[in-house]
């Protein structure tokens, strides 16, 4: 008996979540992100501040939502399987303000087909990191059908991308609140362990591979963007421009640290 119900549970777990809840979901996120956005907008700076200030203080729960956010962000994907049907249905009100107050760095937040985008006099004081097009079309923007590329770029390679997007701000918030000696110590330490036996090397990130793998290259793919974008003018990758504004003293976000991706969030 308890080996069927075990069976009976792994055949659930696979089944995927109906495509119209999904949809549901990435629509009431829209809706509830742009409402968000709205408010800070009107807010002054003593409002904005704290929104921004609770937007770099993620919790456990909030990792748990927004590591999921790859699976909902394209429409012409195919939807998550069904262990994820509660968490999914939960993103919008989790996850709707902190990305509401990510919208408001320069250039905005890429979700899927979408850019959110808030303007606020206090952001460019407050937010010193950017993510801007540098090509004409951005790999978030290529329509993909589910199994086939466009371009070179996979259902794989764009979660890959949005999950890269998701991650940067926290991983350039961690690198910026360092001083400047010390953000330069953690860039040298970032390179060296990116040698030849990395994760990052492996062809996980191009046809997709076991968790821990998958998670570490991840990781490490993040870790470099935002190394590299510590240079004069960032680094353009992806079709989009990866910088830490040069300068900056942006005040030490507490609980931020970077936390491995797991393979479902970027190849179901």
């Amino acid at each position: 008996m308890k080996q069927t119900r075990k069976k009976t549970s792994a055949i659930a777990a696979s089944v995927p979540i109906n495509a119209a809840t999904v949809a549901t979901a990435r629509r009431l996120l829209d809706n509830a992100v742009q409402a968000h956005i709205a408010l800070l907008e009107r807010g002054d700076d003593a409002t904005f501040g704290a929104a921004w200030d609770q937007a770099t203080r993620p919790t456990e729960a909030f990792w748990a939502a927004y590591l999921l956010l790859p699976l909902i962000a394209f429409p012409d994907d195919p939807p998550p399987d069904r262990r994820y049907e509660e968490a999914i249905l939960l993103v919008p009100v989790i996850l709707a303000p902190t990305l509401a107050a990510l919208a408001f760095a320069p250039g905005g937040l890429r979700f899927g087909l979408t850019t959110w985008e808030g303007q606020h006099p206090a952001a460019r004081r407050m937010i010193a990191y950017q993510v801007t097009d540098d090509a004409e079309h951005g790999v978030l923007r290529l329509a993909v059908s589910p199994g086939k590329s466009l371009g070179g770029w996979t259902p794989l390679h764009r979660r890959i991308v949005q999950t890269l997007h998701l991650l940067f701000p926290f991983r350039a918030m961690e690198l910026l609140r360092l001083p400047l000696a010390e953000r330069f110590v953690a860039v040298q330490r970032i390179a060296a362990s990116l040698n030849i036996e990395a994760a990052l090397f492996s062809e996980v990130l191009a046809v997709g591979g076991p968790p821990a793998l998958m998670g570490q290259a991840t990781k490490e793919l993040v870790d470099a963007v935002a190394a590299l974008a510590c240079v004069p003018y960032g680094v353009p990758m992806f079709g989009y421009r990866w910088e830490l504004l040069a300068g900056s003293s942006a005040p030490a976000p507490e609980g931020a640290e970077l936390e491995l991706v797991a393979a479902e969030a970027c190849a179901l």
